[in-house]
């Protein structure tokens, strides 16, 4: 079975990190999670 991932992208200073914040917030009461963080500018 795949696992379901979400992938967040947006501008500097566009809420991502509030965003992401607030969903493992509520999604680790539930489920294992794990993030992955990238921050090579021009990728």
């Amino acid at each position: 079975m795949p696992l379901p991932m979400l992938y967040i992208r947006g501008y500097s200073g566009s809420g991502k990190t509030t965003l992401i914040a607030k969903l493992l917030s509520d999604l680790s009461k539930k489920y294992k999670i794990i993030v992955l963080k990238t921050s090579k500018k021009g990728f």
